[in-house]
């Protein structure tokens, strides 16, 4: 069988043309990976430049100090207990940093993600503590622990957990056996102590000591001092007692469930620290507890390869308790499809995506209820810093749609 002329020349330019198709140069595959480069360069900047920021504090080298964070963490520091990494002695100065977490907002902004092995946790609060002396990272010694009292912010039973920051930069806790117990009265006192080489721990009900850390020669001298705080407050207790009596019969009642709501404050506030915990080495610190067994699902998302985003990172943080899951997006992986597995239906959660694209910020918001295997589509929007670092406060801004 013959093959018409006109056929053969047809195929003939038709394979030409094909052969002819241009192909990407590889001078564009090198732009085009310098691009992305520094499309992740940009976004992890802008996601550095949100963290939450350290609290500094310089305390003496030879001596007893106590740290106090601005939320309430205090740190009882024992330079003695300290060495370098090649087993030196501390300087004449510790330098302390400090990060207090107890927000989903924080959790978020410091990439604190609330997973232990697969596992989702409930946050307690996040605490970074680290320690350095003249430039020289410090550790506890073999046997050695850290003595910290760190804030009490729910009532739920919590244990103890080590953060390590895995190769994406993402944090894994690890659980250990102790669990975070609290007492009734918790104050922490130092202004009778002999030459600020001792701190006392003691419970301000009653004046029982609770713990004395520090020069043990001095326990004698400084434990007796008790006994004076107590009956200079017992003093105080009297007075003010007569004066609230007095105060009853000339209120309104109004103004007395004004002081019956002031006293309970102040009673809550007695009661707003964990019981002194050892913290066998420095770093990551979480108070945690895991998420109820419930029914759960996996969300799924899909990122738009025509975006042309290099890499993304997707947040989702409940609305209600302090637990946020972060995943990476990136464009090097063969489906735009990623997904958050075994995730609790019924609960409200926002999910954040935070992308940079030829030096522009881009961002995708929703607030959700999760429902049994939910699916969307990142729509991205160009986003200033300060926007997307308003998005994390979930509560102050709940039901904002996709935009």
């Amino acid at each position: 069988m013959k093959i018409p002329a006109i056929l053969l020349t047809a195929g003939s330019l038709f394979y030409v043309a094909c052969n002819n198709t241009p192909k990407p140069s590889a001078v564009d595959h090198r732009a085009d990976s310098l691009r992305m480069k520094q499309d992740a360069e940009n976004l992890n900047e802008t996601i550095k430049k949100m963290d939450v920021p350290s609290q500094l504090f310089s305390a003496p080298g030879n001596q007893l100090s106590l740290i106090r964070g601005k939320k309430g963490t205090v740190i009882f520091l024992t330079p003695g207990d300290l060495e370098t990494e090649d087993g030196q002695a501390p300087g004449n100065n510790v330098i302390v940093e400090l990060k207090e977490i107890t927000n989903q907002a924080d959790l978020t902004r410091a990439n604190a993600q609330t997973i232990s092995n697969g596992n989702l946790l409930v946050s307690g609060g996040a605490y970074y503590v680290n320690m350095t002396s003249g430039g020289r990272q410090l550790k506890l010694k073999k046997d050695k622990a850290l003595k910290i009292a760190f804030p009490k912010i729910t009532d739920s039973a919590m244990g103890l957990y080590y953060g390590q920051r895995e190769s994406d930069g993402l944090i894994n806790w690890q659980p250990t056996k102790e669990l975070l117990t609290s007492k009734n009265g918790y104050s922490i006192d130092t202004k009778d102590t002999v030459g600020n080489k001792s701190i006392m721990v003691y419970n301000s009900d009653n004046y029982k000591l609770m713990g004395y850390f520090g020069d043990t020669g001095n326990f004698k001298r400084d434990t007796a001092s008790l006994g004076v705080m107590k009956k200079k407050a017992d003093v105080i207790r009297k007075e003010t007692l007569i004066k609230q009596r007095i105060q009853q019969y000339i209120q309104d009642s109004i103004s007395f469930e004004k002081e019956k709501k002031y006293i309970i404050a102040s009673k809550k506030l007695n009661e707003s620290l964990y019981d002194i915990t050892n913290i066998k080495k420095l770093g990551w610190i979480n108070c945690d507890k895991l998420f109820p067994d419930v029914v759960r699902t996996n969300i799924t998302y899909t990122i738009n390869p025509k975006d042309s985003i290099a890499i993304a990172y997707v947040y989702l943080v409940y609305k209600d308790i302090n637990t946020f899951i972060n995943n990476m997006f990136n464009n090097r992986m063969e489906s735009g499809t990623r997904y958050f597995e075994n995730i609790p239906i019924g609960y409200q959660a926002r999910l954040i995506a935070v992308a940079n694209r030829n030096n522009e910020l881009l961002t995708c918001k929703m607030d959700l209820t999760i429902v049994k295997d939910q699916h969307t589509l990142i729509l991205w929007k160009k986003t200033t810093p300060e926007e997307l670092n308003s998005y994390f406060d979930v509560k102050s801004n709940w039901g904002s749609l996709t935009k």
